[in-house]
């Protein structure tokens, strides 16, 4: 005979479950690898507030040593980061990592930098992004600006 007491623990244990193999699937989700095209005039200049791309959930920031362009999902937890024009850093809403200009954690539980993603320079001056493949890296080089030519 099935007890309330029973069923009530078989659902908790079901709906344990689903709800966690629903958080998984959502973290492992990947976008597929997608070219966006960025005109020359929606580039920022060197010391300014990045372009926010909020459709494909990035930045394109561009200081004195060139441009990069970093995922906007932080390395914690996957919350979007957003810009703080006051402070001249990304901040995460969700737990407080702090990252600066070039994606570096300087504050909060983020293991590691914003993820890099691939950035190319037409000849006209206008950007090339591929989102849906994301670099993780430990520490921002020098190599990994792209410069304005």
């Amino acid at each position: 005979m099935l007890t309330r007491r029973k069923f009530l623990t078989m659902s908790s244990g079901l709906l344990a479950g689903a709800m966690l193999s629903a958080c998984i699937s959502m973290e492992n989700e990947k976008p597929e690898p997608k070219d966006v095209v960025i005109p020359a005039a929606e580039v920022p200049q060197a010391g300014e507030a990045p372009l926010q791309k909020q459709s494909e959930r990035f930045f394109v920031i561009h200081n004195d040593d060139g441009l990069l362009a970093f995922s906007a999902r932080c390395t914690h937890q996957s919350c979007n980061v957003g810009w703080e024009a006051g402070r001249d850093e990304f901040h995460c809403p969700c737990h407080g990592s702090i990252f600066n200009r070039h994606g570096e954690r300087t504050a909060g539980p983020a293991p590691r930098p914003l993820d890099l993603l691939a950035l190319a320079v037409g000849p006209d001056g206008g950007l090339v992004v591929t989102t849906g493949t994301a670099t993780e890296r430990d520490e921002w080089r020098p190599g990994q600006s792209v410069p304005l030519t």
